[in-house]
């Protein structure tokens, strides 16, 4: 199975670190986040990848080439002008034949992935969601399941609520390669905004599965500050805060 990395995005939550330095490549541990990312993809058993580039791109492209030093194969697709995340899939179609595994550049994570291609499976699902419980989703894309942990409602980035206990979207989904017939060519559209809303109003079969481990996404200074505090501690496992798999000494 493919791993999908969505890197193209500014950033422009931690500016002035994003403007020499594209997010994915913001140190954690003095290690490029992206590695880590990698790392834990590859812990999985998913060394092909499709990475989806746009703003300074070359240094992404610089630091791990073809992945071929790190036992992996590294596809890059550029975009030249941004198209979101929906978008950005899109550009990458032809690469995407069967179901394939997707995931944010800027989240630091030991989700199972190999649990959720089994949950994936099983439910015979269109997309299928990583989710995990927060107090405060108003940074993220809400999540309310129903019975047989089928999506019922989703809402991006809501404003209410702002202390209650939601299920948010991780930014790690399992895909069907049918869901990029939903997804117009050559547009700037976003899974969270237009595509999965668009998905489950129409009952399509998508599933959410709580993933258990530890989750971070760094685009605030906040939580850029306390993955590095996380790897730094000894509180999230080796394989994602040593990434050996993908060292370059």
């Amino acid at each position: 199975m493919k791993g999908v990395i969505l890197a193209g995005g500014r950033g422009t939550r931690l500016k002035p670190l994003t403007d020499q330095i594209p997010k994915p490549m913001l140190p954690i541990a003095g290690v490029p986040c992206l590695a880590h990312g990698l790392a834990h993809l590859a812990a999985h058993g998913i060394r092909d990848i499709v990475m989806l580039v746009h703003y300074l791109n070359h240094q992404m492209k610089a630091y791990f080439q073809d992945g071929s030093k790190y036992g992996m194969r590294i596809t890059y697709v550029q975009e030249d002008a941004p198209l979101g995340t929906a978008g950005s899939l899109k550009a990458a179609e032809r690469y995407l034949d069967e179901p394939f595994v997707v995931m944010s550049g800027d989240v630091l994570t030991t989700i199972s992935i190999q649990e959720a291609i089994v949950f994936h499976k099983r439910q015979n699902s269109l997309m299928t969601m990583l989710t995990k419980r927060v107090k405060n989703g108003q940074n993220y894309g809400v999540v309310q399941t129903g019975p047989n942990h089928r999506v019922v409602a989703f809402r991006e980035k809501p404003t209410e609520d702002k202390t209650r206990e939601v299920l948010v979207n991780t930014g790690l989904y399992v895909m069907d390669p049918f869901v990029l017939s939903y997804i117009p060519k050559g547009s700037a559209v976003d899974l969270g905004k237009d595509v999965i809303p668009y998905l489950v109003d129409r009952k399509l079969d998508i599933f959410a599965l709580e993933g258990g481990g530890y989750w971070r996404d760094i685009g605030s200074f906040h939580d850029y500050l306390q993955a590095n505090n996380d790897v730094n501690s000894g509180s999230v496992p080796s394989f994602v805060g040593r990434p050996s798999l993908l060292s370059r000494d």
